[in-house]
């Protein structure tokens, strides 16, 4: 269990840091979406873990310090629920900051991975996705959005996708919470039912039943992303692939 944790979560301890109001981050809206960037995916370095199991919940204690990260913190993971909390102090080279968080998974696979990052005190969510690619970002964001990566690819690979499939299926099945009941399938969102055209530029077709629509998702062309499932009101609901298997938000 020790090394099942080491790698795979440190790199969502490390993903703290990306979000945590530092700089240039502190700036950004919390719906801007961190994606990856290959140019980084060495910068990750070294880290001190601990690691103790107590039933089916596992605390990891971390501690890193180098010229532009440092943090100490605990996070506890329960393979039984899929919840996953950070807590702890994180800080670069100009400030330090107490973060309490929750680690939202909406997938994982051999090379990727996606979810959300939550400020349990002020309710901030902050989205990742690893299979879009970005050219340039804060050198923070880059380090740990690779940190990710890295390690739950190689925990996949090393022990299974089981892993982190409870905490993936907990957050897709919360997002289709949403979703109206009458659109759903076993694979997710039946792209059959929407079978009206809206005239727009972006090509949008609309369930005349229960008036929802979807839209090609231009704006992030990679990574399975294909369709934006918004509601009648107008409200954006879900990420979808090409199929109607619910991504994200």
């Amino acid at each position: 269990m020790k090394f099942k944790i080491f790698k795979s979560f440190i790199c969502l301890v490390t993903f703290a840091v990306l979000l945590s109001g530092f700089g240039n981050i502190q700036a950004q809206e919390e719906n801007v979406l961190i994606k990856e960037n290959s140019q980084v995916a060495d910068s990750i370095s070294h880290a001190d873990v601990t690691e103790s199991k107590t039933g089916e919940i596992s605390t990891v204690n971390t501690s890193v310090k180098d010229e532009e990260v440092s943090l100490n913190t605990t996070l506890t993971n329960n393979f039984e629920t899929g919840e996953i909390n950070l807590n702890g102090k994180i800080g670069n080279n100009k400030e330090e900051k107490n973060i309490n968080y929750s680690v939202d998974l909406t997938y994982a696979d051999e090379n990727d991975i996606a979810g959300y990052l939550i400020d349990n005190k002020t309710g901030e969510k902050h989205p990742f996705d690893t299979r879009l690619s970005e050219a340039s970002a804060a050198p923070l964001v880059v380090v740990a959005v690779m940190a990710a990566r890295f390690g739950i690819k190689w925990a996949i690979k090393k022990y299974g996708k089981n892993v982190v499939n409870k905490a993936v299926k907990t957050n897709t099945h919360n997002i289709a919470k949403n979703v109206n009941k009458s659109l759903l399938n076993d694979k997710g969102v039946s792209i059959g039912k929407f079978t009206q055209k809206v005239k727009g530029k972006n090509p949008t077709w609309r369930d005349p039943k229960t008036k929802w629509t979807i839209s090609k998702n231009k704006g992030q062309p990679h990574g399975g992303s294909y369709w934006k499932l918004i509601n009648n009101k107008g409200k954006r609901i879900a990420s979808l692939t090409k199929e109607g298997k619910i991504l994200r938000e």
